[in-house]
């Protein structure tokens, strides 16, 4: 698979085809062991002011149409030694193909505990927070942006407390980053409503930028794999 594309208010995650001709090809014998799963870990470091505060991991499974997401979030900033904001989430991701599918996830934010699921539906997307039910359109999708499937939304939906966000992706244009100690040329999204800046190379995010309550800006960039 192609390598894809936080939390609360200090932090809150387009699959690239290759085409090809195949001349000639095997006939599979029915017998043969289905294919094992494709997976990718993409991992995240968090700043803030210059020191670290967490990590942001992204694990991507995927078997034939089948993708499953496994986002993992934890930040602990301190102050004097002290503990000022303490963040932890984790959830998971059913995607079918391109299509969204179900998302279940908990999160305990500075000791405000949720838990969240949402569903696809055939006329609308359910969402339940805290036992709590709401609607959302059809083809919402979590914001963990994970993919470039955001970048035609109008809606997010929060996946810390399951909160609909309207939204407005502007593309910023083309900008130059060290993803995993490499220059690239990425491509840079700001996120109106959500507050964050993304910037993607082949359809993958390797940066994240938010502003935090406190006005500090917060920075997550790729690290490298292994």
């Amino acid at each position: 698979m192609n390598r894809l594309s936080r939390r609360s208010t200090l932090f809150a995650l387009a699959v690239a085809l290759a085409p090809g001709v195949a001349l000639s090809a095997p006939l599979v014998p029915k017998s043969a062991a289905p294919s094992l799963p494709q997976e990718q870990k993409l991992v995240f470091k968090i700043m803030r002011k210059g020191s670290p505060i967490g990590l942001y991991t992204i694990d991507i499974a995927t078997k034939g149409r089948l993708t499953t997401v496994d986002v993992t979030t934890n930040i602990k900033v301190t102050v004097l030694f002290l503990t000022a904001y303490q963040l932890s989430q984790k959830g998971r991701e059913i995607w079918n193909g391109d299509q969204f599918v179900s998302y279940k996830g908990k999160t305990d934010d500075n000791g405000k505990k949720h838990v969240v699921s949402i569903a696809a539906g055939p006329k609308n997307t359910t969402i339940i927070a805290n036992g709590k039910l709401s609607i959302a359109p059809k083809g919402a999708i979590p914001a963990s942006l994970w993919n470039a499937g955001f970048l035609d939304q109008s809606l997010l939906i929060d996946p810390a407390n399951g909160r609909q966000i309207p939204v407005k992706v502007v593309d910023m244009g083309k900008q130059s980053v060290v993803v995993q100690g490499v220059k690239e040329t990425a491509r840079h999204y700001h996120i109106h409503g959500l507050k964050r800046d993304v910037w993607m190379v082949k359809g993958e995010p390797v940066r994240f930028q938010i502003i935090g309550s406190d006005n500090s800006t917060v920075v997550s960039t790729l690290q490298p794999s292994g």
